[in-house]
């Protein structure tokens, strides 16, 4: 697990919640996931994407539809 300033990876949070939401059942819910690696000073783990030319703030955006990306093949 990565541990930033903000918290967990998007990517730990994202396995956390596909284990819970896959527990949902059948029946139609809502629910809310915040990322946070795109905030400053921008935690990210290392060596999943490569780094942006444009600085940490896009390498830290690309990080999080990375993973967010996992989660949805998972959730397929």
């Amino acid at each position: 697990m990565y541990l930033g300033s903000w918290g967990v990876s998007d990517e730990d949070m994202f396995n956390r919640a596909h284990d819970e939401l896959s527990q949902m059942g059948d029946q139609p819910f809502f629910s809310l996931l915040f990322t946070t690696s795109h905030h400053e000073p921008f935690d990210i783990p290392a060596n999943r994407v490569s780094e942006s030319e444009y600085g940490p703030r896009e390498t830290s955006v690309k990080y999080a539809d990375y993973a967010l990306g996992e989660f949805l093949e998972k959730a397929r």
